[in-house]
């Protein structure tokens, strides 16, 4: 079956999907959104974005493995290193707020556009501020290693 199938977009052939054992035919859209997600491995905009667009909107390790993470990250952190020496800066967006850790950057922290927390991470990023701006408790850690991590508590 193909995704178009999976989701009732296009009718099955032949076979049936069953999401929770309950069958595609006879579930609402809503039903099939409640029990069906979709995350694609690529992305293909509707409109012709220039590029300068697609990397104000893209966080650059988003949908990366761990270690395709730590590539860029390694990558980024060479990127700061040098346009410091140039005089120029590097701006990353991101929602993992362990990478602004490891990358030990500036960090502005923002919430509904207000500014609530701003300097080194260890500054900036703490349990009540990260609380704040994502709604679930979190504390910040330190590792055996020495680097910090933040531990949100798991929602219900």
């Amino acid at each position: 079956m193909s995704l178009a199938t999976d989701f009732g977009l296009i009718p099955a052939l032949g076979g049936e999907v069953r999401p929770d054992g309950h069958p595609l035919a006879r579930l609402s859209r809503a039903e099939i959104v409640r029990r069906i997600a979709y995350v694609p491995q690529s992305h293909a905009p509707p409109f012709a974005y220039a590029a300068f667009e697609i990397v104000l909107m893209d966080e650059p390790t988003a949908s990366l493995d761990v270690g395709n993470q730590a590539a860029v990250l390694a990558e980024t952190s060479n990127l700061v290193r040098s346009a410091g020496a140039e005089g120029r800066g590097v701006i990353l967006s991101t929602h993992d707020s362990d990478q602004a850790y490891a990358l030990g950057a500036e960090v502005l922290l923002m919430r509904d556009g207000r500014v609530v927390g701003r300097g080194a991470p260890e500054v900036a990023q703490t349990g009540e501020s990260l609380s704040a701006v994502y709604g679930v408790p979190v504390t910040v850690e330190r590792t055996e290693s020495g680097r910090l991590v933040c531990a949100p508590t798991m929602a219900r």
